[in-house]
């Protein structure tokens, strides 16, 4: 190989060693790039994740809330229920009652319609 040649080599190699290495300076900025995107990802998804957990721990408090409401509104129910059973006893002692007065009147009524 001649000096010239050599040369030319050099240049040749050169210029194609400085392409491959503007090459990795774009590689390693757009790498740069994506490892920031990655991390604001990373915060993103973390912020995510504490807000998902403060909705769950929300969701947990309320069901609690509602399951008390729930016993409570039971209890008010069957404590209702217990007072209609004994005023529906006490209407039927009534109704009893009153049918037999009505018997009563109505035989004192032919008692004295036959009298007459």
């Amino acid at each position: 190989m001649t000096e010239p040649q050599y040369h030319e080599l050099v240049e040749f190699l050169a210029g194609k060693f400085d392409r491959v290495s503007e090459e990795f300076r774009r590689f390693d900025a757009r790498l740069d790039a994506v490892e920031q995107r990655l991390s604001a990802a990373d915060v993103s998804l973390e912020s995510l994740r504490d807000d998902v957990r403060q909705v769950a721990e929300g969701v947990m408090a309320t069901n609690e809330r509602l399951d008390r409401f729930e016993a409570s509104v039971n209890a008010r129910f069957d404590r209702l229920e217990l007072r209609f059973d004994g005023l529906e006893r006490g209407l039927h002692r009534v109704e009893n009652r009153v049918d037999e007065t009505f018997a009563n009147l109505s035989q004192r009524v032919r008692i004295v319609e036959e009298r007459q």
